[in-house]
């Protein structure tokens, strides 16, 4: 799945955002909503087991992982060969959707995680 989400957020940086460097904006993006998503689920989780929340240091220390892991994942070979196979999830139009559900849900994250948290310590 995770080279459906590359290949069309790397259509978009390049043909619609036309930017200069598609690979890693890609990249970039990717890590970014993948350590929102990450992020919000540990952060609902740990404050509903132990009631703590994470450190500032410790989501940017996730978030730099997550970077790193990315990038080495698409490395210049693999990259050529998600841009040749195009993979998709069944059709061309579920590809785009799931695409942009998973932009949804890290925005989702981003926004009401801090809510769904202070929820549940204010309910402790």
């Amino acid at each position: 799945m995770i080279k459906v989400l590359y290949y069309y957020y790397y259509l978009f940086y390049k043909n619609i955002w036309k930017d200069k460097d598609p690979h890693l904006t890609t990249i970039l993006s990717l890590s970014f909503i993948s350590y929102l998503i990450i992020n919000g689920i540990v952060d609902i989780i740990l404050t509903s087991i132990f009631s703590i929340c994470l450190n500032k240091y410790v989501r940017l220390g996730i978030l730099i992982v997550i970077i790193f892991l990315m990038h080495y994942s698409f490395r210049k070979e693999k990259r050529k060969d998600i841009l040749k196979n195009k993979p998709m999830i069944y059709s061309q139009k579920i590809s785009k959707i799931i695409s942009i559900a998973f932009l949804l849900m890290g925005l989702f994250f981003h926004f009401f995680s801090a809510d769904i948290v202070r929820n549940i310590l204010y309910s402790n």
